[in-house]
């Protein structure tokens, strides 16, 4: 036990942590996986004292690289993190059964992204080219792309939910407002 209150069970080098091990903080945090000259490094778990869960890698102590972060209250993250902080591309799920796929710089969806409502039905966040590509079990895939060019509130796409081995279906979209462009 430190000093400060901290607890560390595992492996040590020259009176350093390396290797495995479990820290304890005293606010109630925890961390569970590899260490290198005294820092966490490599794959390890953080749980937080308010119930969130981190995952992943770290890099000398910091969130950073590719991992799953859960919230308390059911949201998740999966995608890359830099400096402790959600970048690169990700998806995220919420409690209300959305999914968000896109990109993310310093905690924030930026750029080009699609958000998914339970049902599947897409929103489109802003203006672009989204392309959709579905994939059959036996591997036969179909394209479809979609160009916003006037920001609309939602895209609805509707129409058959399964289609026969050498089969056709035709899909409708419609748009809110109803003045945007595709």
């Amino acid at each position: 036990q430190h000093s400060n209150g901290d607890r560390y069970i595992g492996n040590y080098i020259n009176n350093i942590r390396n290797g495995k091990g479990h820290y304890i903080f005293s606010n109630g945090d925890s961390y569970d996986g590899n260490w290198i000259n005294g820092c966490a490094n490599g794959f390890g778990k953080f749980i937080f004292k308010n119930g969130n869960s981190y995952e992943g890698n770290f890099k000398n102590n910091i969130i950073y690289g590719q991992g799953v972060f859960n919230m308390k209250n059911g949201d998740t993250y999966i995608g890359f993190f830099k400096y402790g902080l959600i970048n690169g591309k990700g998806i995220c799920y919420n409690i209300k059964g959305e999914k968000y796929v896109g990109n993310f710089v310093d905690g924030k969806k930026d750029g080009f992204g699609k958000l998914f409502d339970k049902n599947g039905k897409i929103t489109a966040l802003k203006t672009g080219t989204a392309t959709i590509t579905a994939k059959s079990s036996n591997n036969k895939t179909a394209t479809c792309s979609i160009t916003v060019q006037t920001t609309p509130t939602s895209v609805s796409i509707s129409g058959g939910d399964y289609v026969k081995v050498g089969g056709t279906t035709t899909y409708s979209t419609s748009l809110t407002p109803s003045t945007s462009n595709v």
